[in-house]
């Protein structure tokens, strides 16, 4: 399906399509979920930048064929660069993303997606506003909603636990600032406080009214309700099961220590065994006695064999 042809489907929301920009352990998983309750929406989850990456071949693209005026022949370094035609490859590339990753059904009336990597880190000031006015070109009439949360907060969950939080505070508070200042300049962009939903479900009035839906508190209820994205260990859990294999190991490691000592002392009475009997087989008495126990080895042959 074509971004073309999916916008004329019957019945589309006032946005046909919606992309969730935010960073990780804000909320978004949660999000995505109540937009997920409104009928007729799909909205998918991340795709590690996937699109971001096919921004930036179409950016190459136009830039490519910027590098030849006129016609070029094959002693030209970007021969045949005039060929290319930037518009038709980024309408293509949103064609494929849609029907490959986004990959909307018939009762589709909003499609989109969440990501979260729009910090600095990521994505850089130059290409942030670039990108998000290609999103909008790719996909017309296309929505933005901007997931924030409390940097504070954010900082002691998940993976932002484990980093500097000096640096982690200044990212997180650029992105969100920039998420702002975007928001506030375009219509269709909606800035929405995962803190603001923790202390009143009825917070989501103002972005179903954004949406042109109808709320239904009973149904952001439901999905508030159940678990969203991953619930990563907290460092004490993290410092006990450390510890508990620790231990484990450190009880492993004597067991085995345990075990050599063992076959140590079975070598060397192996070895002393065989000595003993190397002697014995040596000795006079052996000597005279084997035509003895010669013949009682045959005695028992017969006696087998009767």
């Amino acid at each position: 399906m074509s971004v073309t042809k999916f916008l004329q489907s019957p019945d589309l929301a006032r946005f046909p399509f919606v992309f969730i920009v935010t960073f990780g352990r804000s909320g978004s998983t949660l999000l995505q979920g109540i937009l997920n309750s409104i009928p007729g929406y799909l909205i998918r989850g991340e795709n590690y930048s996937t699109l971001l990456a096919l921004f930036v071949a179409v950016r190459h693209c136009h830039q490519a064929s910027q590098y030849v005026r006129g016609q070029s022949n094959a002693t030209h370094p970007w021969f045949g660069a005039e060929k290319l035609k930037p518009q038709v490859f980024s309408e293509s590339v949103a064609d494929l993303f849609l029907r490959l990753c986004l990959q909307p059904d018939t009762t589709t009336r909003c499609i989109g997606f969440k990501e979260i990597r729009y910090t600095p880190e990521e994505i850089p000031d130059e290409l942030f506003t670039e990108y998000l006015e290609f999103l909008q070109a790719a996909f017309p009439k296309s929505a933005l909603i901007f997931n924030i949360r409390n940097v504070s907060e954010v900082i002691d969950s998940g993976w932002w636990a484990g980093l500097d939080r000096v640096t982690s505070k200044y990212h997180l508070e650029a992105t969100i600032e920039r998420f702002e200042s975007y928001a506030a300049e375009h219509d269709n962009c909606f800035v929405f406080n995962y803190d603001s939903l923790m202390k009143s479900p009825a917070y989501c009035e103002s972005l179903f009214e954004f949406l042109g839906e109808p709320l239904d508190l009973d149904r952001v209820k439901a999905v508030l309700a159940q678990p969203h994205s991953y619930r990563p260990p907290n460092r004490a859990d993290l410092i006990q099961s450390i510890e508990a294999k620790s231990a484990e190991l450190d009880a492993k490691s004597v067991e085995l220590t345990r075990a050599k000592e063992e076959l140590f002392h079975m070598r060397q009475r192996a070895r002393q065994l065989e000595a003993s009997v190397d002697g014995l087989r040596k000795s006079t008495s052996w000597k005279v006695t084997w035509p003895l126990r010669r013949m009682r080895l045959l005695q028992q042959r017969v006696f087998r064999r009767s």
